[in-house]
């Protein structure tokens, strides 16, 4: 959405009174960088840029297009203050991609607790859950295979927890999945260790 906050930060670098929950979600963002040496990043933006106009002539970046793109991917480029957000060197962008829909499931979740739902299965692209199913038993949920969309890599049970997958299949720019949408900001290429990962937790944000 070109209106949105995200895109006029990351089209101007700069956002004067940034809404509170984006200030919320980018400082936990900045928090998690720290927690993990910068393994988690919302500045790749500019290398889904990069492979994603690249993938529009099925053809792949360069290296040195790559090593370029990786010099604007620094999560300590953005300073958040609670009536600004801006971005400390040009061509910083960042991508929520890796954590609103975890936003989101906990909001869903918390208003559906405060008007007194004590059983409910949230899905607003990472699952959240309160309670119990309609069998008093945990929420049981499948994990996508991630070479077989018809199929259930496992089964895993949610009680009062959330569930995130995170996989190479949902948009890849070769058909390999060797390139795909999930970047590793310390080398700007895709990791290929594994196919699909899923975490539970207390909170979707965290898992995402």
């Amino acid at each position: 959405r070109s209106e949105s906050q995200v895109s006029k930060l990351n089209r101007t670098g700069i956002l004067k009174h940034p809404s509170p929950d984006l200030v919320r979600t980018l400082q936990t963002a900045k928090n998690i960088s720290e927690k993990s040496n910068g393994a988690f990043d919302i500045t790749v933006q500019p290398l889904w840029a990069l492979y994603h106009s690249h993938s529009k002539t099925a053809g792949m970046p360069t290296e040195s297009e790559i090593h370029e793109t990786k010099r604007r991917v620094n999560w300590r480029n953005v300073q958040i203050h609670q009536d600004e957000v801006r971005f400390k060197s040009t061509g910083t962008q960042i991508t929520l991609n890796g954590m609103a829909q975890g936003v989101a499931t906990d909001q869903a979740r918390a208003a559906l607790a405060a008007i007194g739902i004590e059983h409910a299965l949230i899905d607003c692209g990472e699952l959240g859950s309160i309670g119990r199913n309609t069998q008093s038993k945990s929420w049981q949920v499948g994990i996508q295979h991630p070479r077989d969309p018809e199929a259930f890599a496992a089964l895993a049970q949610l009680n009062n927890r959330s569930l995130a997958t995170s996989g190479d299949y949902e948009t890849h720019f070769t058909r390999d999945y060797r390139q795909h949408h999930i970047f590793s900001p310390a080398t700007g290429q895709s990791p290929i260790e594994l196919s699909s990962a899923s975490i539970a937790a207390p909170t979707a944000q965290l898992v995402d």
